[in-house]
């Protein structure tokens, strides 16, 4: 009887030790999501989706203490597709996700709200389509999104004005349509806004371009009338000669001029110091 008792207590141990953690499960979602020959030697989970090893020595991952805060594949130097599980959502200490250049595909998932601590997301250059969940407006410590050359389309999401710690926002070159939210304009701490190359029509909220820190605002190629002050504004700039937007005069503050022939017929001298980089994959 008593060995029978000690058998049940040695395998009720082994198959309670067999269950995952919430991070081992998010991990080892993430590695079978993602299709490479070899992502890191290391990066290795076992058929019951338990990381082989201590993950927090693996390749392109951070830990504070046992929590996972950093995935970092950019400097990979192999080609990676997939997508980005759902299970994402379970790393909840995340801070920095970040993997630009490849070819990750699908959409970005809306369980991604639940990464409270999320300051970094970089996916530049990948193939991620479909909208922009407006589940985004959760991720209020985020400082840096870069969707940039990915084929997200649909509108921008309104909840990406309740995204208050931004301070770099990079959605240009995807399939976007539709106006420039006025709620960005609660934004305050944005610096850096890229949404060039577009498919927006509409005029730009004013208050957008009032925003004091807002150092530049890069809005080239699309079909975006503007009130006068957003012509004028010294953070407006444009690549290749091309037009910032054009000139509505219903727009204007008072006191500034109402008729066409008072706009300003020169483009704005503050250049950025480098264009946006397209990089072969």
């Amino acid at each position: 009887m008593l060995h029978n008792i000690l058998v049940f207590s040695q395998v009720f141990v082994v198959c309670f030790s067999l269950v995952p953690t919430s991070q081992e499960l998010g991990i080892c979602s993430i590695i079978g999501a993602i299709t490479a020959v070899d992502l890191y030697s290391d990066w290795v989970c076992d058929t019951d989706l338990i990381p082989v090893g201590d993950v927090c020595t693996w390749g392109g991952i951070v830990c504070d203490g046992t929590d996972i805060i950093v995935i970092d594949l950019e400097d990979i130097n192999i080609s990676l597709s997939g997508t980005i599980p759902p299970e994402i959502g379970l790393l909840v200490s995340l801070k920095n996700f970040s993997v630009p250049e490849h070819y990750l595909s699908d959409v970005l998932p809306t369980e991604i709200v639940t990464l409270s601590n999320l300051e970094n997301l970089n996916l530049f250059y990948n193939d991620i389509s479909g909208t922009i969940p407006t589940a985004v407006g959760g991720l209020i410590s985020l400082k840096y999104l870069n969707l940039n050359q990915n084929k997200n389309d649909g509108d921008i999401p309104t909840e990406m004005g309740l995204m208050v710690s931004l301070t770099t926002l990079d959605i240009a070159q995807t399939k976007l349509v539709g106006s420039i939210p006025s709620e960005m304009a609660s934004l305050t701490n944005l610096r850096f806004l890229q949404l060039q190359q577009l498919s927006l029509t509409a005029p730009i909220p004013l208050e957008l371009c009032q925003i004091t820190g807002l150092d530049t605002m890069d809005i080239t190629g699309n079909s975006l009338v503007c009130a006068y002050d957003c012509l004028t504004a010294t953070n407006m700039v444009g690549f290749g000669g091309l037009p910032v937007c054009e000139y509505d005069p219903t727009g204007q503050p008072t006191g500034q001029p109402t008729s066409p022939t008072s706009q300003p017929t020169g483009q704005p001298t503050s250049q950025p110091t480098s264009q946006p980089t397209t990089t072969p994959k």
